[in-house]
């Protein structure tokens, strides 16, 4: 029933549906708050999707389904308790406030399911939590827009099926842990609009050969672009504009095959079949910020060196 003019009232109707599994309200201009009887009444709703309203008030807990969706609402209050169950979770785009650390690092050395966890734009502060060693299966991790702190935990590099790192316009800083080069099959990393510093590493260059966006605009790495670098022979957008790099820059930016249009990746992100996960990402252009869906990505083309204090030529593509 998305995109239906079901409020601004929440519906009562649903205190009477005793079998659903599935349940899509989102965009559905609805303003109310979620009344109490609601999660213990429809604990049995495997998918759900409230998404794009104005739904207000706060959530202590969140029941056991396979996939929620609550973005872009009024929410308010500390992160909810959710199940170890759930396999998506998004959250983006309201108020939500406080540490991530009391949920997700609870029973820490426990399996989770989770495999898409959204929580940008929201108003969550203290020091980036180090206990990822559980979240084996994530493979989306969105954490911008916030104001979280501190370096970036060296648990993240247990994320051996992330895919997709997005922790810009925090206030992270220090330098790059190396145990991310664990993390083998990132095809998106934007740490921009942070406070990291150092050189940038060799690793990357490395490790992360599967690559696509990389946007490290906006912190304070200096030094120069590691020839290693040049194996990124994926990329398609590449974002290092507001740093403090200097020296040549490497010729074999020429050689970076996913820049051409007939190499480009025609998918991202490889999506799980269970539920949907709206995956974007923030492309700076011109210093005007888009939202590029995974489709878009794939057309897209983008190299960003701008404010920085390179010398010499710009290699020939």
């Amino acid at each position: 029933m998305n995109c239906w003019p079901l409020g601004p009232r929440f519906p009562a109707w649903l205190q009477s549906q005793k079998d659903l599994r599935i349940l899509d309200l989102s965009n559905a201009s609805i303003s109310d708050v979620i009344p109490s009887w609601f999660w213990s009444q429809l604990s049995q709703i495997q998918i759900l999707d409230l998404s794009q309203n104005h739904i207000r008030g706060s959530i202590s807990k969140i029941f056991s389904s396979m996939a929620i969706y609550l973005g872009s609402n009024n929410f308010s209050g500390p992160l909810p308790r959710f199940s170890h169950t759930i396999l998506q979770l998004d959250l983006s785009d309201n108020s939500f406030s406080g540490s991530l650390s009391p949920i997700f690092c609870e029973h820490e050395d426990s399996k989770r399911s989770l495999s898409f966890l959204d929580l940008s734009r929201n108003l969550f502060s203290e020091e980036l939590l180090d206990c990822w060693t559980g979240y084996t299966n994530l493979i989306v991790l969105q954490l911008g827009n916030n104001n979280l702190s501190s370096n970036i935990p060296s648990s993240l590099g247990s994320l051996s099926n992330l895919q997709s790192l997005v922790l810009n316009r925090n206030n992270l800083s220090g330098n790059l842990p190396l145990s991310l080069q664990d993390c083998k099959k990132p095809k998106i990393v934007d740490l921009s609009e942070n406070h990291f510093f150092g050189g940038l590493s060799i690793w990357m260059g490395n490790s992360l050969v599967d690559l696509v966006v990389l946007q490290l605009r906006s912190n304070k790495f200096s030094g120069g672009i590691p020839q290693q670098h040049c194996n990124l022979c994926f990329i398609q957008d590449l974002d290092l504009a507001q740093n403090n790099l200097s020296r040549s820059i490497p010729g074999c930016f020429s050689n970076f095959g996913g820049m051409r249009r007939q190499q480009r990746s025609t998918q991202i992100i490889t999506f799980s079949p269970e539920g949907k996960f709206p995956e974007t990402v923030t492309l700076v252009i011109n210093r005007i910020a888009y939202e590029y869906s995974n489709a878009q990505l794939a057309l897209s083309s983008t190299l960003d060196l701008s404010s920085n204090n390179f010398i010499g030529e710009m290699p020939e593509y």
